[in-house]
């Protein structure tokens, strides 16, 4: 899904490369787990700029730590972004909103351009939006997964059960103490 939307965004923007990164913990990492089909982006998986620890910063690390959204019209003359970024993939304009799900910033919804100038405000505005709409739908991924976990409970709680009732009173006895020494 998070492919779909990459590529999509960056057909409607005429996007040189788009990106989903989402916070990857355990790292201090953001990481590219939807990119669109293009050669910039072919490339970025190449030179490892799909993850970004971030310690290292750049424009990308910015907006995931600030929440703020970032319009870069002339990428090359940015001094807060990554150099490879500029150098190996040839980014000369960016932009980038938060994702954020359940209301926790997790990760950063990015387009870059080869063209200086390449976006507008309005292009900005239109990226934040589909990154709301990127955080709603993982949220709703998160609370239809949790609700399938708590029905697969109660099915084998029920299941369980109805197992337990037809034991006899003295097997049933012996269940019970079993339980109770889990």
């Amino acid at each position: 899904a998070m492919q779909q939307a990459a590529q999509r965004v960056a057909e409607v923007l005429g996007a040189d490369k788009t990106d989903v990164f989402l916070y990857e913990p355990a790292d201090d990492t953001l990481v590219a787990v939807g990119t669109s089909d293009t050669p910039m982006a072919r490339r970025e998986a190449e030179v490892g700029l799909d993850r970004l620890p971030l310690a290292n910063g750049g424009g990308t690390v910015g907006v995931f730590q600030t929440g703020r959204g970032r319009l870069s019209r002339h990428t090359d003359q940015d001094p807060d972004e990554l150099r490879g970024v500029v150098d190996e993939l040839g980014v000369r304009s960016q932009m980038g909103a938060a994702i954020e799900v359940g209301g926790e910033r997790r990760g950063v919804l990015m387009a870059c351009a080869t063209g200086p100038e390449a976006f507008s405000e309005g292009d900005l505005r239109f990226l934040q939006a589909v990154a709301r709409w990127v955080g709603l739908v993982a949220h709703r991924a998160v609370l239809v997964e949790r609700l399938a976990r708590t029905v697969a409970e109660e099915s084998m709680r029920a299941a369980a059960e109805a197992l337990v009732g037809e034991l006899t009173p003295r097997q049933q006895e012996i269940a019970a103490l079993v339980a109770e020494g889990l």
